[in-house]
């Protein structure tokens, strides 16, 4: 799920010339891990951001009817939640 905050805009511009992205919406700001070190020594990690994936729409759905291959990692963040009905019925001929 990508937003319109600027971590999904910078993840967006990463894939976007690498592979086809078929996004959930997101409400809220994509989640950011920073970590912050010296001298090569993690010092600390800051958490940002939290929004939550909204439900997926006809482009979605009609990705995973018709997909070889899903993988879903989602750290906890209701991605999985959000398609899993689709992804039982994946699950039945993948």
């Amino acid at each position: 799920a990508l937003g319109d905050d600027p971590a999904s805009r910078t993840v967006r511009a990463a894939l976007t010339p690498r592979v086809r992205l078929v996004e959930l919406p997101l409400h809220g700001t994509l989640p950011e891990k920073i970590r912050v070190r010296a001298e090569g020594r993690p010092l600390v990690r800051v958490d940002r951001g939290g929004g939550r994936p909204g439900e997926p729409d006809d482009a979605v759905r009609a990705v995973l009817r018709a997909a070889g291959t899903i993988l879903v990692a989602d750290y906890g963040r209701g991605t999985a939640t959000a398609v899993r009905p689709w992804l039982a019925e994946a699950a039945r001929r993948v």
